[in-house]
């Protein structure tokens, strides 16, 4: 790491080639897996801040991701970085291609990192379907056997997009004893998008045993409450 920032400016193209060795062939040695995850993240984030582009770094970063033999956590910072590079790029078609087949990949949590990629791009650009993303993300929703990380990305989503058709889920999920993640995005959509039925819901868990649901609670309801002009 600390030869890494020891290179200060524009890698050049040798820099660059070493960098995409470490990453493609897994080079860990005695690191450990932290350590191993911060280098990781350190090496893109320093990529993709280039001043001028990396040479084939969107290609690199779908061939980081692709690789099933990578870590889990690699092949996660690689689809956020896709999301970070792409509107430094000229190659977003690559990326934009990546994004998407991340979503079929929903026993993990890659297919909510993604999501919420395309979702953040979609925000400044017209290149992402808006319509055809929260179709996807209330698919996620209201699928269960989906990975419990990548479903409350979702739920994430929708409320940020005001997906309502997944509120009676997030109603469910919020007052189920289902994972704790999921329970948490759930009552973020609440106050996103609820109404006198999330407002009871709401009132409820604030008096949960789970500070983190508490305090999720509390957050959602004042949201709502400001939403619906009720003054508690």
């Amino acid at each position: 790491l600390r030869a890494l920032e020891s290179i200060t400016g524009d890698f050049g193209s040798q820099e660059q080639k070493a960098l995409y060795g470490f990453l493609l062939h897994r080079c860990q040695g005695a690191l450990t897996d932290t350590q191993y995850y911060v280098l990781v993240n350190e090496i893109l984030d320093r990529l993709v801040e280039q001043p001028a582009e990396a040479s084939g770094l969107a290609e690199m970063l779908d061939r980081l991701w692709r690789d099933h033999a990578q870590d889990a956590v690699v092949r996660d910072y690689a689809v956020q970085h896709m999301g970070a590079f792409y509107e430094r790029t000229a190659r977003k078609e690559v990326l934009r291609q990546a994004l998407w087949e991340t979503l079929e990949e929903r026993d993990g949590a890659i297919a909510g990192t993604g999501l919420l990629a395309l979702y953040r791009i979609a925000q400044g650009s017209a290149d992402i379907d808006p319509a055809a993303l929260n179709r996807v993300a209330a698919d996620m929703v209201l699928n269960p056997a989906v990975n419990s990380a990548a479903r409350a990305t979702a739920l994430r989503v929708c409320g940020m997009a005001g997906v309502t058709a997944i509120l009676p889920a997030a109603l469910h999920i919020a007052k189920s004893n289902g994972a704790l993640a999921e329970r948490i995005a759930a009552i973020g959509v609440l106050g996103d998008l609820g109404g006198a039925e999330a407002r009871k819901i709401l009132e409820e868990l604030q008096e949960a045993s789970n500070s983190s649901l508490r305090t999720a609670a509390r957050t959602s309801l004042a949201i709502l409450m400001n939403t619906l002009g009720v003054q508690k």
